[in-house]
């Protein structure tokens, strides 16, 4: 059994990431003729008919065409749903059931959990989970729910790689297949280096391009001040500051022209947390009438007036160390301490909480 990489092991994994994060960051057009070659292997594996191809801009508009074809067509429904059972259950159990047991007996833990997390995190958090829930919301929005249920047929291609590279990467040092299994990993492996997200039908499949920019920050999450962070040539896509989806308003919205009591009023804490990056800790409390009520360390406790009305707001004012960010956090209590334990209580936390634990 593989329970520790060797030194020459380590930098192919490192190289393995980092070629990986290229290709799932791409934005290069896809090439139509080899994405259609590769979808066909995946039917003919199933004995099912090629389909009839049809190419969008962006996922978002392979849902909206798929809907448009889904209302015109309703009586081939079943079988649609039954060609994604196929495609999506069957091919994904083969290489994930038969591969998976083969690695209980030739794999440690420990290495699945380092490649897994550092390609995931750096690549499938990032965009799979954002562009889908993006989708999801901008669906709810524009088809309602009479298609939610109907439309998560999707494969994600390079934005979905990391275990099929996983797969991959243990072949290379040493982990066997079978010949059946090495011929399905093969296809995998094509499919995530030439296709992004596409959307197989009977007698259909909907092929999404790739974004033509992506920008990310030096911690790899996505990021642009002022424009969009991922975006499509028919320029849908998403707005994010440092790995956080926002409104498209705090993003285009230059520095200088933020309103902090807008900021403050904001209930995600991390698209606060990014506007208060954005803007500046001093900027922001230079705009606002506060005074301090207590310091302990990195921490501060402020009352702030918000409004003629709300005139004693108090907020936290706390260093997050892991990122170099300063928070303004709504809280109660007349000290430091009171507004930790305040903050504490909402967790269960009942006695006194040590600002080190919080950071």
């Amino acid at each position: 059994m593989i329970e520790k990489l060797s030194l020459s092991q380590e930098i192919l994994l490192q190289e393995t990431i980092e070629k990986w994060l290229v290709i799932g960051r791409s934005t290069l057009p896809i090439n139509i003729t080899k994405a259609e070659s590769i979808i066909n292997r995946f039917y003919k594996k199933l004995n099912i008919e090629k389909p009839n191809y049809f190419i969008f801009s962006s996922p978002l508009m392979c849902i909206l065409g798929w809907g448009t074809l889904e209302f015109s067509r309703k009586s081939n429904k079943d079988k649609e749903n039954q060609l994604w059972n196929q495609l999506g259950n069957q091919l994904w159990n083969q290489l994930g059931n038969q591969l998976e047991n083969q690695l209980e007996n030739q794999l440690g833990n420990q290495l699945e959990n380092q490649l897994e997390n550092q390609l995931w995190n750096q690549l499938g958090n990032q965009l799979w989970n954002q562009l889908g829930n993006q989708l999801e919301n901008q669906l709810e929005n524009q088809l309602g729910n009479q298609l939610e249920n109907q439309l998560w047929n999707y494969i994600v291609g390079n934005q979905w790689c990391y275990w099929k590279v996983f797969y991959s990467f243990v072949q290379q040092i040493g982990v066997t297949y079978s010949n059946n299994d090495q011929e399905l990993l093969n296809l995998w492996m094509d499919e995530a280096t030439h296709l992004h997200w596409w959307f197989p039908y009977e007698k259909t499949c909907l092929i999404s391009q790739n974004p033509i920019r992506l920008t990310m920050n030096s911690r790899g999450q996505l990021h642009a001040d002022e424009r969009m962070a991922i975006e499509y040539s028919d320029g849908w896509g998403l707005w994010s500051l440092n790995g956080v989806i926002m409104p498209e308003q705090f993003v285009k919205t230059p520095a200088e022209q933020l309103d902090p009591n807008v900021i403050l009023k904001e209930k995600n804490v991390e698209i606060r947390r990014e506007l208060i990056r954005k803007m500046g800790i001093e900027r922001c409390l230079n705009n606002l009438d506060y005074k301090t009520l207590d310091k302990r360390g990195e921490y501060e406790l402020l009352n702030i007036k918000l409004n003629d009305t709300v005139q004693n707001a108090r907020y936290l004012k706390m260093l997050n160390p892991s990122i170099g960010t300063w928070h303004l956090e709504g809280v109660e209590g007349n000290t430091v301490q009171e507004a930790l334990n305040w903050r504490a209580g909402r967790l269960g936390i009942k006695e006194d909480w040590n600002p080190s634990v919080l950071t």
